[in-house]
């Protein structure tokens, strides 16, 4: 089901016969990969829309598999134009209605008010703000008209468009506090390392948003052939090394600082009751908390021991997964900084040795982790010595897996309202450090 409204919020489309909200029959929206969706809605509604947010979603019990969604859509046109098997009405017209399964009443006028932790695409009138801004923005910079925005995701984090303009093509990418720090990460690194992130073009209202080149290259994770990996691994690797003299810029600019006394207290917090009500829609059970509770002398004691060894801090991705990156031929781009923080740099490579992405070409390579971890050292040792660097690499994984993990229930989690499936990230980190040999 869908409401959608013009950008004043007030009127919105219903069907002509029923005076129902619109019904769209597809599959659910997850991680908010709208693009197919918004296809879908314009094909029937002969109108151009943009989606602001899920107001409502119902799943199974298990909070696993999605059974319903009703989405709050912005028109990019006026809603006379759109197909004529719907009618406008004022949105004070609609009066609560029964959902599925239990019948309870959904009041869409009450779901559309603000609130605390508005993100600001899920306004009415977000997107024509945005696209007004967008066409300034593209004149200012003599790139020409703006052909097309196409939005290819709403999530409860961020919100990502491409930008067509006559002679430029960009994203334009809004996220919440306290992930918009992100344009501040690309502006410093493009100083530091200029070939290795997307070029920032513009920023959008008070840190909210930023605009910033795209470009043709695929991700890593479409890359079979295992040298594309080592040589990404290899780049982050000396990226990282190269940013550990510009800690104090980062800081500065507002990128939180971690020391490991602050992750031993923020992986703390996976053994306390936040944590035990979440973790049925992460997918864990008493067992997997029971054992992390069991863990934790040992976990202390590593992170006493790399605490010993006194590594350079440095930018820590925090999201450093395969389609984060772009795969260029001699090149790789490091993308979505928005979890970034300043800290241990050996935990940022995590997801990216060890999620699913990265079974093809190892199907080529059996030893591609290894050989991904060697290229990435490889510069840290010529600082800190072979054996310190890759001792200090190993200690660090286990930590690297329960501090992702904490990320989420302390930073992410707490924006997330109908996108469930994120919860299942955080027991994909906790179940990958209880794997380790280390318990």
């Amino acid at each position: 089901m869908i409401a959608v409204v013009d950008p004043s919020g007030r009127r919105l489309l219903v069907d002509r016969n029923t005076g129902a909200l619109p019904e769209i029959r597809a599959p659910a929206v997850a991680s908010g990969e709208v693009a197919e969706f918004i296809a879908l809605v314009q094909r029937q509604l002969r109108l151009p829309v943009y989606m602001l947010r899920c107001l409502r979603r119902h799943t199974d019990p298990r909070g696993r598999d999605t059974r319903s969604q009703i989405h709050l859509l912005e028109a990019a046109g006026p809603l006379e134009r759109a197909s004529r098997a719907y009618r406008i009405i004022d949105r004070a017209d609609i009066t609560p209605f029964a959902v599925s399964p239990r019948g309870e009443l959904f009041d869409l006028g009450h779901a559309m008010r603000p609130r605390a932790g508005n993100r600001p695409w899920w306004k009415a009138g977000f997107a024509a703000a945005a696209v007004r801004w967008l066409e300034q923005t593209a004149d200012r910079l003599g790139a020409g008209r703006v052909l097309r925005v196409e939005q290819l995701r709403s999530w409860e984090i961020a919100w990502l468009a491409r930008v067509t303009a006559e002679r430029a093509t960009w994203y334009f990418k809004c996220s919440p506090a306290p992930l918009n720090v992100e344009a501040d990460v690309i502006d410093l690194l493009m100083r530091i390392a200029p070939d290795h992130v997307p070029h920032l073009v513009a920023r959008y209202r008070a840190g909210s948003g930023f605009l910033m080149d795209a470009y043709s290259e695929p991700t890593l994770e479409a890359r079979r052939a295992p040298s594309a990996w080592i040589e990404a691994a290899a780049q982050f690797g000396r990226l990282q090394l190269d940013a550990s003299g510009a800690v104090d810029r980062f800081i500065a600019r507002g990128i939180p600082p971690l020391d490991l006394t602050d992750i031993e207290a923020d992986i703390g917090a996976l053994r306390d009751e936040p944590m035990r009500v979440t973790r049925t829609l992460a997918g864990l059970s008493d067992h997997h908390l029971q054992r992390l509770h069991h863990a934790w002398p040992r976990l202390s004691g590593l992170i006493a021991e790399l605490n010993v060894a006194n590594l350079p801090v440095s930018i820590d991705h925090g999201d450093l997964w395969a389609p984060n990156i772009l795969s260029g031929k001699n090149n790789a781009r490091f993308l979505d900084w928005s979890d970034a923080t300043i800290g241990c740099p050996f935990f940022s490579t995590l997801p990216l040795l060890m999620a699913e992405g990265i079974a093809v070409p190892m199907s080529r390579d059996p030893r591609l982790r290894n050989h991904m971890r060697d290229a990435y050292l490889e510069p840290w040792q010529q600082r800190l010595g072979r054996g310190v660097a890759l001792q200090a690499w190993k200690m660090a994984q286990p930590i690297a897996a329960l501090h992702m993990a904490s990320i989420y229930l302390r930073r992410i989690l707490p924006l997330v309202d109908t996108e469930l499936e994120i919860y299942r990230t955080l027991g994909w980190f906790v179940r990958l450090a209880l794997r380790q040999r280390m318990f």
